[in-house]
């Protein structure tokens, strides 16, 4: 017998495992990958832009690229904190 309160689709194992990695784990692994990159490519700059600075010491050029560094590392640190926080919440609220 089924009732009309239920949603049926959402009970099924199958479904829910689909839903679950197509909404959240996909798009974690993507983004988690994207800000991985966005990472490499900015330190690989900043050591470029630090290295050329240094070899030229007659010229003062402020370091705007350890600024930006810096902010792309902590941006990049708090979403990954921010990931970690929504993965242990989901972890206790899924647990019988």
């Amino acid at each position: 017998m089924i009732l009309v309160d239920q949603c049926v689709l959402s009970q099924e194992p199958g479904y829910v495992v689909y839903s679950t990695v197509g909404s959240f784990y996909i798009p974690l692994v993507v983004m988690f990958a994207v800000y991985l990159k966005i990472f490499h490519v900015t330190r690989a700059r900043a050591r470029r832009n630090l290295s050329k600075s240094t070899k030229l010491p007659s010229q003062k050029q402020p370091h705007v690229t350890e600024l930006v560094f810096l902010i792309v590392t902590a941006v990049v640190a708090y979403n990954v904190i921010i990931i970690i926080i929504i993965i242990i919440i989901i972890y206790v609220y899924s647990a019988p």
